[in-house]
């Protein structure tokens, strides 16, 4: 797709939904100083940080990445730039990567309705292919760009869904803070899982083990 705004025509409400009903389980990897439902604030600048849809200061939303099974949640942070190595069964994510992280799940207390960016036509509708959702870090600035015109344009949406790139045919979310309502979800603890415990690397890295990743981490204390 050539770098393009979405284009001025675009009529609002016309992107296709897909939408998550009431008690939907959600996943995410998160760092311990962050609540399981906390929205993560938009990164002050456009160009160099953040990944492919977060809020910026042009688009001014907070951002909530999430997916609906806790594989896809570890994938899709764990596994971006993660080859394979020749001789080895695993690609190896060093714990210092996820010291400190949890793994948490939450249950939706609220319908939410997502742009989706799932099928061809779902792209289609809103003047984009998969450029959108394949290319890499060198080209998040305009992904982002299009996340926030897509933010501006369809105002009724509640945050974007599109098909998991390290966990196919598994699908990826991001919600939009300010749209969800106050309370848009109902902490699950007993889920929980500490990436700081043996036990934890050992759950995750079961749910690894089919896309042949693991953490390297000792399962005792040193």
């Amino acid at each position: 797709m050539p770098l393009q705004p979405l284009p001025g025509d675009h009529v609002p409400g016309s992107a296709n939904r897909l939408v998550l009903p009431v008690g939907t389980v959600l996943w995410r990897l998160h760092r311990r100083s962050r609540r399981a439902g906390a929205f993560v604030p938009p990164r002050a600048d456009p160009i160099f940080t953040g990944t492919r849809f977060n809020g910026t200061n042009l688009y001014r939303y907070h951002c909530y990445y999430t997916a609906e099974d806790p594989t896809t949640a570890l994938a899709e942070v764990l596994l971006r730039r993660r080859m394979f190595d020749d001789g080895k069964d695993a690609r190896l994510i060093a714990h210092a990567e996820v010291a400190g992280r949890l793994l948490s799940a939450v249950r939706t207390r609220v319908e939410l309705s997502l742009v989706s960016l799932v099928r061809t036509r779902d792209l289609a509708a809103v003047s984009q292919d998969d450029w959108l959702l394949n290319v890499n870090e060198d080209g998040w600035a305009y992904t982002r760009a299009w996340a926030g015109q897509l933010w501006t344009a369809e105002s009724g949406a509640q945050g974007l869904v599109w098909p998991s790139r390290r966990n196919s045919p598994e699908r990826a979310i991001m919600l939009f803070g300010g749209r969800c309502g106050r309370a848009p979800f109902e902490a699950r603890p007993h889920l929980t899982v500490d990436l700081d415990r043996p036990e934890g690397i050992e759950q995750v890295n079961s749910w690894l083990r089919p896309l042949r990743a693991a953490i390297d981490a000792p399962l005792s204390p040193a």
